[in-house]
């Protein structure tokens, strides 16, 4: 058991949970699916937590502030930074008149094949085959808009580093 470590050495009882979920306001959450870190300076009351958590949910971890914190940061690459991906991909469609809609089964395809396997098992695109004129193509597309440019190459750059 990993115990609440913190910088108030005056505070007895001081506990965690955090839900890693993104929440709105149109959507009703499962509960039951979202991953639930708790933590706490005394066992007792990490046991009180992990059993609390455990009554909403049937993934619970045990995580101190600093994986909570790297969590945290992985859960913003995958979330906030794809969603805003998601916005440029509606920037780059509606000069020509295309609907965002059209990219939803791609998007529900590219999430469904992680149950398959890890993420970088399953990139595909042409940085992954280093395809040096569709790349190309796609820069000089982009020419009039540099920080959509400055995007494009930093990721192809990484997805061509990492593969």
């Amino acid at each position: 058991m990993q115990v609440f470590q913190d910088e108030a050495p005056s505070l007895k009882r001081v506990g965690v949970i955090y839900p890693l979920q993104t929440f709105s306001k149109i959507r009703k959450p499962n509960f039951h699916q979202i991953p639930f870190c708790v933590d706490a300076r005394q066992a007792d009351d990490l046991a009180l937590l992990t059993t609390l958590a455990e009554q909403i949910s049937d993934h619970v971890y045990c995580i101190n502030d600093e994986k909570r914190a790297t969590l945290h940061l992985a859960a913003v690459f995958v979330n906030n930074f794809t969603n805003h991906l998601f916005s440029i991909g509606e920037i780059i469609l509606k000069p020509a008149d295309l609907p965002f809609e059209m990219l939803l089964p791609l998007i529900r395809e590219t999430v469904t094949k992680l149950d398959d396997g890890p993420p970088a098992a399953m990139q595909t695109g042409p940085a992954v085959r280093h395809d040096e004129a569709t790349i190309q193509r796609h820069l000089r597309q982009l020419k009039d808009q540099p920080e959509l440019e400055t995007i494009y190459r930093i990721l192809t750059k990484n997805i061509q580093r990492t593969q």
